[in-house]
């Protein structure tokens, strides 16, 4: 029974965490209009949150239907950055063509993997999402644990969505005041 309560405690705990960052994204959302900064901070919180090593956030460039990653946090963010991808292209471009959010736990075994080079080839799982504003893709939020790391949760997969639902209205209001 107690160790049945210290789980309880930490999950609680872990989601009165998430839902501070949630409040701490909005007000950050309120303060800036600045596209970059606001998705930095939501990268940022989504790679400390959910424990993860690498956090980014692609956007779509609809004349040549590919992806960019405009943020990315984590030791592979040069990397991440350098690399283009096309519209149906891996799972995050599969997730920007079906508009459907993800959780794959074991990339490697998924026929769409794409490796980026100058990451590694090992273990890794990803929780993708793409970002949606009144019917249209504007790109995809993406979070990954790389190496021997335990699985994503169903609860870390609603978590994320809801850090993405942030993210969009953080580019659409960007865009808004552009």
């Amino acid at each position: 029974i107690a160790i049945r309560n210290a789980e309880l405690y930490h999950d609680v705990r872990r989601t009165a965490d998430r839902f501070a960052a949630l409040a701490e994204i909005n007000r950050h959302i309120s303060e800036s209009l600045d596209r970059h900064t606001v998705l930095e901070r939501i990268a940022t919180y989504a790679k400390e949150l959910l424990r993860t090593d690498d956090s980014e956030v692609y956007m779509l460039d609809r004349e040549t239907q590919t992806l960019t990653a405009i943020v990315a946090v984590g030791e592979y963010a040069e990397q991440v950055k350098a690399q283009t991808l096309r519209v149906g292209e891996g799972v995050v471009g599969a997730v920007a063509q079906s508009g459907r959010a993800e959780m794959v736990n074991a990339v490697e075994t998924d026929p769409r993997h794409v490796n980026i080079p100058g990451t590694p080839e090992e273990h890794e799982a990803l929780l993708c999402t793409p970002l949606i504003s009144q019917g249209e893709t504007l790109g995809v939020m993406v979070v990954a644990r790389i190496g021997d790391r335990p699985p994503f949760a169903a609860i870390d997969f609603e978590f994320f969505t809801a850090l993405a639902a942030q993210a969009v209205i953080a580019i659409e209001n960007a865009r808004l005041y552009d």
